[in-house]
């Protein structure tokens, strides 16, 4: 875990109060950015109720701007995880620069949009990924595993959804939460097929494992950087009440341009105890251009072109991209945390 945990780049600057205008100005031209939607992070170490009485503050401050200046939800996402403590919603412009101004305050920054990273390439092809990882030499397809299959290990697919019924799963899917939307299922495909590759029957490096859906993701493939954030702040929690923290796998194939407030997120989640499987992006270069940064450079290559694995309602479906990878990592993953 170390060099997950040590590695974490922090991505793009975040806005702390003197900032705030020029950080609404300057994302006002991003094609990514959430109109309107903001991350706010608090100070390390905020008590409790100092966290709750400026939530409340500002969901105060948040219901003037509203009768000036139109309809703004306000707070929408809570986030109270060990070393992190903030929160996510729509804002007026004077309202994000109040609170960005708060002492309380450690930074603010826009929400993002966060997508897949998957192209579909054709059907019915040959796989060659589970041999690639365990062979030295190109070509040979014989996959050379341990017997233990990462059993005893939790891989959450943060994600799409998981179509937890697939008879590729054997019954070791379970769901987990949806921060996206009221449908709990896989309403795109892209987080089954990687599921198949993490811990699949036929499909999966880590046949054995446990798999739990996290869905962040809608049905073409978008969600949001506050939307990740509760996923994963989701899979720590489960992990830690249910006492698999050290035996647990994340897997992140997905995708955006940055946000400092992932970053933390995710390095709390390594220095919690789990291993975090995250993709590089599309781009063609070893370093990543994506949301998920974890590290300068690329940390393990695996297979990512033209790989089959199952798809929702008993299907398969093959894809390309670094979403492939990922889980072949994440699998790997499982056997390094394994017994």
């Amino acid at each position: 875990m170390g060099f997950l945990s040590s590695a974490i780049l922090l991505l793009i600057t975040a806005f702390p109060a003197a900032q705030a205008g020029e950080m609404i100005n300057a994302a006002a031209g991003a094609t990514d950015v959430i109109p309107d939607s903001y991350i706010v992070v608090m100070n390390e170490g905020i008590s409790e109720s100092d966290f709750e009485s400026h939530r409340t503050w500002a969901t105060g401050m948040n219901s003037k701007s509203r009768k000036r200046a139109g309809a703004f939800s306000g707070v929408s996402r809570t986030w109270s995880a060990t070393g992190m403590k903030g929160y996510s919603g729509s804002f007026a412009r004077e309202t994000i620069e109040q609170i960005a101004n708060n002492s309380a305050v450690a930074y603010v920054e826009p929400d993002r949009m966060v997508n897949i990273t998957a192209f579909v390439t054709q059907r019915n092809a040959p796989s060659y990924g589970l041999g690639r990882i365990s062979n030295k030499r190109p070509g040979n397809r014989d996959y050379i595993f341990d017997e233990s299959a990462g059993r005893g290990i939790t891989i959450y697919g943060v994600d799409t959804g998981i179509d937890i019924r697939h008879p590729e799963f054997e019954g070791r899917a379970t769901w987990g939460t949806n921060e996206i939307n009221d449908v709990n299922q896989d309403e795109n495909g892209h987080g089954t097929h990687t599921a198949g590759t993490f811990a699949g029957r036929n499909f999966g490096v880590a046949k054995r494992a446990n798999i739990v859906a996290v869905k962040v993701l809608n049905a073409e493939g978008s969600g949001s950087t506050s939307g990740i954030i509760s996923g994963i702040n989701w899979c720590v929690d489960h992990a830690r009440r249910n006492n698999i923290l050290g035996r647990a796998v994340m897997n992140l194939s997905l995708g955006g341009t940055g946000a400092r407030a992932f970053n933390q997120v995710a390095t709390n989640a390594a220095n919690a105890g789990i291993f975090l499987a995250v993709a590089a992006g599309n781009d063609g270069g070893r370093r990543s251009e994506y949301l998920t940064r974890l590290g300068s450079w690329v940390n393990i290559y695996a297979p990512g072109d033209q790989i089959p694995s199952v798809f929702p309602n008993n299907a398969r479906r093959v894809l390309s991209g670094t979403s492939m990878a990922a889980p072949h990592v994440a699998g790997v993953g499982a056997y390094f945390n394994g017994p």
